[in-house]
């Protein structure tokens, strides 16, 4: 997503991919890999609810500019 940022950055209230966005978007990685492959006990509560956190952000990043 980061080498198309230019085209994605107008929903995400034009932040910086690299200064901002980047690192959401690993841990929302980081948490999604061992949930979807069946070991969601690697995942500390602290971390799923960065997520919810995240996803919260993007949704009122994207409400109305889709």
């Amino acid at each position: 997503m980061g080498q198309h940022w230019p085209t994605f950055a107008v929903y995400f209230n034009n932040k910086s991919y690299n200064m901002y966005w980047k690192e959401r978007f690993e841990k929302l990685q980081w948490v999604r890999n061992p949930v979807v492959h069946a070991h969601p006990e690697y995942v500390k509560k602290e971390d799923v609810e960065q997520v919810k956190a995240i996803c919260q952000e993007i949704t009122e990043c994207l409400a109305g500019k889709l």
